[in-house]
């Protein structure tokens, strides 16, 4: 017996999947963040200032849920369907029974896919690799960068930014429109201070923000930004050179030492950091993974230990921009040392020169 009304079991189907994604967001949203402040009135959920937006942050929650809760029905469905179809015999009505619920579980999974697949092409930048920020009281790294000081000319790292005045100091806690800021060698006494900056993208980055990244960064800052380029552009900043060198995204860093073009695009940023002019500012989407690797070359280069470099690493878990883990920096650093012998090694395979190596210790080396 064939369903009379398939636009109804159609709607049936997602009106299911709809009402629990509703409930299970209901159910997990509390303990998705600490508490924040919006015009007095607490949320639990997101930022409510003009550095980020909330729609993203709860359109995000929200298909990370209907993706679990698709998975979860899919199976549930397709093992139902299977017990009926195994017990039916010559049941026609239970074989109808069967094949109805197999007809639901692959419409809402098309539908679900096509959902996902649309809101990604249509959404300028894309929807799934873009830096959301929750609401967080609490920052355990130091949040305090210095405004480089020098002879006041910008001719080099040390060189002051515009409008520089002797003790200023940028927080990073003021920079909102732009997320896991620091500098680079905040964690350790391998880097020098002020030359080396990382952070997540800053396409979000407001007037007030560009301006005070302009005092931070100084004259003749370089801006690599290691994004793909179908994301968002950066907000201008005055007196900042920005080079685009995308790299592909990644978790896993171990791509970075086998893939070709990862290797390649590499090798670009590191030479175009150890000749620029300044400051360096480098980041991705996040500013955890693509970034956390060419930070941690730069400290290998330098010659951190792995304890120094995982440390700096591992910051970004503190900055609400999403995760990293362990093993996803050792499986890169192992990959390297396997088929190279050692991360400097490495570093030479995918084109840097002595020379090059040189100049990254030079530039960047406390």
């Amino acid at each position: 017996m064939q369903h009379k009304y398939p636009s109804r079991r159609f709607g049936s189907a997602l009106i299911v999947l709809a009402l629990f994604a509703v409930l299970a967001l209901g159910l997990i949203s509390p303990t998705t963040a600490q508490a924040a402040t919006c015009d007095k009135n607490e949320t639990v959920i997101i930022e409510c200032g003009d550095d980020t937006n909330g729609i993203w942050a709860i359109l995000l929650i929200v298909i990370n849920v209907m993706t679990a809760g698709v998975g979860v029905l899919a199976v549930l469905g397709i093992v139902y369907a299977s017990i009926l179809w195994t017990t039916a015999e010559d049941k026609a009505d239970q074989l109808n029974k069967a094949k109805g619920i197999i007809t639901n579980v692959v419409i809402g999974l098309v539908a679900f896919l096509l959902m996902w697949a649309g809101l990604n092409f249509i959404v300028p930048g894309g929807v799934f690799e873009r830096n959301y920020s929750f609401a967080s009281k609490t920052n355990t790294v130091d949040s305090t960068l210095h405004i480089p000081t020098g002879t006041g000319d910008g001719s080099g790292p040390t060189g002051s930014g515009p409008d520089d005045k002797s003790g200023d100091k940028v927080s990073t806690d003021q920079i909102k429109s732009v997320n896991n800021l620091r500098d680079a060698s905040a964690s350790n006494n391998v880097l020098k201070s002020g030359t080396l900056y990382r952070s997540a993208q800053l396409s979000k980055l407001t007037t007030k923000g560009a301006e005070q990244m302009a005092s931070l960064l100084g004259k003749k800052a370089t801006i690599i930004d290691l994004r793909m380029p179908s994301s968002a552009p950066d907000k201008a900043i005055a007196g900042a050179k920005n080079v685009s060198i995308p790299i592909e995204g990644i978790l896993d860093t171990t791509p970075m030492v086998t893939d070709p073009q990862r290797r390649s695009q590499l090798a670009r940023a590191l030479k175009t950091a150890a000749n620029a002019p300044a400051t360096v500012h480098v980041h991705c989407v996040a500013g955890k993974d693509r970034t956390g690797w060419f930070v941690a070359m730069v400290m290998y280069a330098n010659g951190a230990t792995d304890a120094q470099v995982m440390k700096e690493y591992l910051l970004s878990n503190d900055q609400g921009v999403g995760v990293v883990k362990k093993e996803w920096l050792t499986n890169g650093v192992q990959a390297a040392r396997n088929r190279h012998g050692s991360v400097l090694n490495y570093l030479k395979s995918i084109g840097l020169t002595s020379g090059d190596i040189n100049s990254l210790k030079n530039k960047f080396g406390a």
